[in-house]
């Protein structure tokens, strides 16, 4: 076996690596700056579509991106109706949460990734074909964990408007993953996957850890707090950082008293669960550091889509060895993609000035 194209990926195993990739999307950098320019003017506290389609949420490499932009591209390639459905009432409670902030970050990524493509002359031709792949084995998966959660079968009919549904909220993270393997093809040989088990056997472990974070977001709104919040948030996530460099053993306490993780605050910031190095759920740029930090390490401040992190790294347990063959080179092909993805859109982030303004 000289190569090995990952192509046959399993659902339960795509989820996993899409949803890290993307929301996360958030997650391997901030945007370099936020807010918008003094010329202007304010986001709306409350958005109407009808009435505020041309309102600026965000610039990349000095052009404007206006809320009907995001609209006119999920319009045509994933949510048909959009601009209808936002100009309703029931639209109009989505464009006011954190999925429009969500989105907009998804398309900004988008768009840096499709002008990586025009830069290196890559055809985006079949980009529709791959995507419509990914969104069917990530909807076959949905829509078996439903069923098993529920233990009924949805009808046809439920199972199209659900499908709907999963298109318009998933279509941009599956679009950012799809443009990826367009821009790295997955395709490794047997080679290159023995030398990325080698440095990163450690991947198929799990991690115990425990956070301090320091919300950028509005909870009920999603969107950026002002610059002005954010800078003085940096300013206390420093002296937090200060705190604990003088006296590791005050991360609990610290956690308690200033985490805007109100769940895990009252454990000291520790999180219960174990996690994978493809945890969906978590940051991309959090995972990274707890893979790189010793037991009982603490990193310094790291930035994701939700806010200012100070991470520590309890425990890490190697529950099992991957020995490379047979279906084994699957499971290393999936996480090399996964690093490879990270790499290049860290890359592509820092190549391209991207300012979000929601």
């Amino acid at each position: 076996m000289d190569d090995i194209l990952l192509k046959n990926t399993g659902p339960a195993m795509l989820r996993t690596t899409l949803a890290t990739i993307t929301l996360v999307a958030a997650a391997c950098a901030q945007p370099k700056a936020a807010g918008g320019s003094a010329t202007e003017p304010r986001i709306p506290r409350t958005l109407d579509y009808n009435e505020h389609r041309g309102v600026v949420l965000a610039r990349i490499d000095g052009r404007s991106i206006r809320l009907e932009d995001l609209a006119t591209h999920l319009e045509v390639h994933h949510a048909p109706g959009i601009k209808e459905r936002w100009g309703s009432e029931s639209g109009a409670r989505e464009i006011n949460s954190p999925a429009l902030a969500q989105l907009m970050y998804q398309y900004v990524d988008v768009l840096c990734l499709r002008a990586e493509a025009k830069a290196r002359g890559v055809k985006l031709a079949t980009l529709p074909a791959v995507v419509d792949e990914l969104l069917q084995r990530g909807f076959d998966d949905y829509v078996k964990r439903f069923e098993r959660i529920k233990k009924a079968k949805l009808t046809e009919h439920a199972r199209k408007i659900y499908l709907i549904r999963y298109r318009r909220e998933k279509g941009l993270e599956l679009e950012v993953q799809g443009l990826l393997r367009l821009l790295v093809p997955p395709l490794y040989k047997t080679s290159e996957l023995r030398k990325f088990l080698f440095k990163h056997g450690d991947w198929f472990g799990q991690v115990k850890f425990a956070h301090i974070l320091l919300k950028t977001r509005d909870d009920v709104t999603g969107r950026l707090k002002s610059l002005a919040e954010r800078a003085h948030l940096r300013k206390k996530a420093t002296e937090i950082q200060a705190e604990i460099d003088k006296d590791p053993s005050a991360f609990a306490d610290l956690a308690r008293a200033h985490s805007d993780d109100k769940v895990t605050s009252k454990r000291g910031g520790e999180v219960l669960a174990w996690t994978n190095r493809s945890n969906p759920r978590l940051p991309a740029s959090v995972l990274r550091v707890l893979w790189q930090l010793p037991n009982k390490g603490v990193a310094g401040i790291v930035d994701s889509f939700y806010g200012y992190h100070l991470v520590k790294r309890i425990k890490f347990v190697q529950h099992k060895f991957v020995i490379p063959h047979g279906k084994s080179w699957q499971k290393i092909s999936v996480l090399k993609m996964l690093d490879d993805h990270e790499q290049f859109l860290i890359g592509t982030r820092s190549r391209h000035e991207r300012v979000l303004r929601l």
